[in-house]
């Protein structure tokens, strides 16, 4: 029973990728928060941005990255960096929503574009309403440095 259902045909194709948002971040001074029993902490403030949403329905909203939130990040022992940032997001109707993304980012592995290997997994509390929409999906992410800061790009997993 377990060999047949284990020796399925690869399905992955299965899964599709729509870009759901970008936001360009904006990172005050890093902190050094020390030696932890993890690895060593540092912490990335964020100060700011900008951002653009594409809803499902093609309606593309735009907002504010609200300055206040923070990135800290622990760089552990086997030279990998777990990215933990917390903030919220305005957009331009006023909404506040809450952004948790989290990561795994390996400097020394470049992919085959030629950027450092930077995955996330964010996570959003929208109110009830027009942004509610990012309550309902699984997304993943991708950081790339930028000279005022990151540019996070957000992609709803399809399936």
């Amino acid at each position: 029973m377990y060999d047949e259902l284990l020796s399925r045909p690869d399905d992955e194709d299965r899964f599709g990728l729509r870009l759901a948002m970008r936001l360009a971040v904006t990172l005050g001074p890093d902190e050094d928060l020390g030696r932890t029993p993890d690895g060593l902490r540092r912490n990335y403030p964020i100060s700011g941005g900008r951002l653009r949403a594409f809803a499902p329905d093609g309606v593309v909203s735009e907002g504010e990255v609200i300055g206040s939130g923070a990135d800290i990040s622990v760089l552990r022992d086997d030279a990998m960096a777990v990215v933990d940032a917390l903030y919220r997001i305005r957009m331009d109707d006023g909404t506040v929503i809450v952004v948790h993304n989290k990561g795994l980012y390996d400097e020394p592995s470049f992919g085959p574009r030629g950027r450092n290997y930077l995955v996330s997994r964010p996570d959003f509390i929208a109110p009830l309403g027009a942004h509610d929409w990012l309550n309902r999906s699984f997304f993943i992410g991708t950081v790339d440095d930028w000279e005022g800061g990151v540019l996070v790009s957000v992609y709803e997993v399809l399936i």
